[in-house]
C-alpha cells in the first residue's frame, strides 16, 4: 500500500467519522441479507435438523482456465458438531486440504502428505488436535506419473467434525491459500445455510479472478530492447497474480468507539520476504497504550495452530494522541516456526487484525478488530503467449514478484511431457546461453523475481510448455535473417 493512504488531521478522522456510519447503519442491512462473509453471530428462522453435510469448492478458474482463483469458497464456514465438509475440486490447478492441527506431525504425513492423504484411515471424528490432510488432489487430465510409488489424493476430501472449535486449514500447493471451518455446540443456530454459502462461494470467486484480470488489463507489454551486433531482446512474463496488498476495516467491538483500518503488503524476493502493517485507528482513548497483532481464525473466534506454521504477529504499540488517534507500522521479515525460516505470504482468508488496549505488559479487551480477505489470484499464462525473433536474438523470461507460480520453460523438442512429479527433478540444462531447437531443454523451477535467458541460433517454430501448469504455453518463431 501507498503510504500517502495514512493521513492525518481532520480530514482522515473525517473519513473515520463516515466509516462508522457505515458500520453503524449499512453493517446491519448487509448482515440481514447475507452479503457478508463472515459468520457474525445471527441467524436463519429455519434451521436444518441432524447432522448436515456441507460443501466447499477448492479454488476456482475463469472459463479458459488462465485465471486461477486461489481460496477455498467459501472462505469461512460455520457448522455444528457431527457435521461433514466435502471439499471438491473445481480448479485446473492442484490443491490440498491440509489441516496441521495443534499436535506434533506424525513423521510418515512430514513425508508423504503433500502427495498422499494422511494419515490413513483419517481420523472421525476430528478434533482439530492431529494432523488430517487429503494429499495431492488432481484435476481431470493432469499428467501424474503412475509410477511415482506414494498415490495421489482424490479430487474431493470429506472430514466429519466432532468438537466444537476453530480450525484453519491451507492447500500446502498454493501461496497463501487458507480456509476456516468454525465448529459450535449441537444445537446452535447456523448462521448460513447451504445456498448462502453458495452466494457467498460465487461472489468471493468472482473477485478474485477480477482482481487478476485488472492485473492483466493493467499491465503493458515488454519493450524489446536492443542487444549486441543489431541483434534485440524480447521479454516474455512468465505468469503473474495478484499484488500482494490487503486492506482491513478495524471495528470497535464491546462498547468501544475505536475504528480504524490496517493495510498489509509483502515484497518478496527468491530469498526472503519481508510483511510491512500499518495500523490507523481514531477514538481511542487519549494517552492510552494499545498492543495489536494478527491472529488465525476470524474476529472473536481465535484458532490454535501447529509450531510448524509461522505463528500470530505481534504488531507495534499504539499510544493515542490527545485527538484520539493513533498509528503505527510494523516490519516482519522471514521468521521462523517448526518448520524452519518461512517467507511471509499473505492468506486468502483465517487472518484477522487485533486491537486490545494494554495495561503494564498485559493485554486486556479487544477494542477493535477486522477479519482480513485477500483476493489470491494467479495469472497462469505467458505474456505474450507467442513471440517472433530472428536469429542471434534472445528471449528473456522474467517472474515477477507478484507470481503465484515457479514456472518451468521447457522445450520438448518432440519428446512426451514429463509426468509429475518426476519433472521437478529434471537437471536444469542451462541458463543464458544458446539454443538450436534440436534437444530437450529444461529452465528448472524459477521463482519470483529470477529469470531466464535464451539465444536462439536457428530459423523454426519452438514450443514450450510449463508442465506444471495445464495450459501454460508459449512459442518462439525464429524467422529467417530478412524474413
Amino acid at each position: 500500500m501507498d503510504g500517502s493512504k495514512y493521513k492525518t488531521g481532520t480530514k482522515r478522522e473525517a473519513e473515520l467519522s463516515a466509516s462508522r456510519l457505515v458500520l453503524v447503519f449499512v453493517l446491519p442491512i448487509m448482515l440481514a441479507t447475507g452479503l457478508c462473509a463472515v459468520p457474525l453471530g445471527y441467524s436463519h428462522q429455519t434451521e436444518p435438523t441432524g447432522p448436515q453435510i456441507w460443501h466447499v469448492s477448492v479454488g476456482g478458474e475463469s472459463k479458459d482456465g488462465s485465471i486461477q482463483g486461489e481460496a477455498f469458497y467459501p472462505h469461512v464456514l460455520t457448522i455444528g458438531v457431527g457435521d461433514t465438509v466435502v471439499w471438491t475440486l473445481s480448479s485446473g490447478e492442484p490443491h490440498s486440504i491440509t489441516f496441521f492441527g495443534t499436535e506434533p506431525i506424525p513423521q510418515d504425513c512430514l513425508i508423504a502428505s503433500d502427495f498422499s492423504p494422511c494419515p490413513v484411515p483419517l481420523p472421525s471424528p476430528y478434533d482439530g488436535s492431529s494432523f488430517a490432510g487429503s494429499g495431492l488432489m488432481l484435476p481431470p487430465g493432469f499428467n501424474w506419473d503412475n509410477n511415482f510409488p506414494l498415490p495421489h489424493g482424490n479430487d474431493t476430501f470429506t472430514l466429519t467434525f466432532g468438537k466444537p472449535g476453530v480450525y484453519v486449514y491451507q492447500s500446502v500447493v498454493q501461496i497463501g491459500m487458507q480456509g476456516v471451518v468454525i465448529v459450535q455446540p449441537t444445537g446452535t443456530p447456523y448462521p448460513f445455510l447451504q445456498k448462502d454459502y453458495a452466494v457467498q462461494a460465487k461472489q468471493q470467486l468472482n473477485a478474485d479472478l477480477n482482481a487478476a484480470r485488472r492485473v492483466v488489463s493493467s499491465s503493458k507489454p515488454p519493450d524489446d530492447i536492443w542487444g549486441p551486433d543489431g541483434t534485440e531482446i524480447h521479454t516474455v512474463v512468465g505468469g503473474t497474480g495478484t499484488p500482494e496488498t490487503a486492506t482491513v476495516d478495524l471495528a470497535p467491538t464491546d462498547g468501544s468507539t475505536a475504528i480504524g483500518e490496517a493495510s498489509l503488503a509483502v515484497s518478496v524476493s527468491s530469498e526472503s520476504s519481508v510483511l510491512t502493517v500499518n495500523l490507523l485507528l481514531s477514538g481511542l482513548v487519549p494517552g492510552h497504550v494499545y498492543s495489536a497483532g494478527i491472529d488465525y481464525g476470524v474476529c472473536g473466534e481465535t484458532a490454535e495452530t501447529n509450531p510448524f506454521l509461522l505463528g500470530p504477529f505481534s504488531l507495534s504499540d499504539l499510544s493515542a494522541g490527545p485527538d484520539g488517534t493513533a498509528q503505527s507500522s510494523t516490519v516482519v521479515t522471514t521468521p521462523t516456526s517448526g518448520n524452519g525460516i518461512q517467507n511471509i505470504r499473505i492468506q486468502s482468508a483465517g487472518w484477522f487484525v487485533r486491537v486490545n488496549e494494554s495495561v503494564g505488559e498485559s493485554s486486556t479487551a479487544t477494542v477493535a478488530c477486522g477479519n482480513l480477505v485477500y483476493n489470491n489470484a494467479s495469472v497462469n499464462r505467458f505474456l505474450p503467449g507467442k513471440v517472433r525473433i530472428h536469429p542471434g536474438d534472445t528471449v528473456e523470461w522474467t517472474v515477477p514478484v507478484e507470481s503465484k507460480t515457479n514456472p518451468f520453460i521447457m522445450f520438448l523438442a518432440g519428446q512426451p511431457v514429463p509426468a509429475f512429479p518426476s519433472d521437478l527433478f529434471f537437471t536444469p540444462s542451462g541458463n543464458s546461453t544458446s539454443y538450436d531447437g534440436l534437444s530437450f531443454f529444461n529452465s528448472g523451477g524459477l521463482f519470483p523475481g529470477q529469470s531466464f535467458v535464451l539465444t536462439f541460433t536457428t530459423p523454426g517454430l519452438f514450443t514450450y510448455t510449463n508442465p506444471l501448469e495445464i495450459g501454460m504455453q508459449g512459442s518462439v518463431i525464429v524467422r529467417a535473417t530478412g524474413a
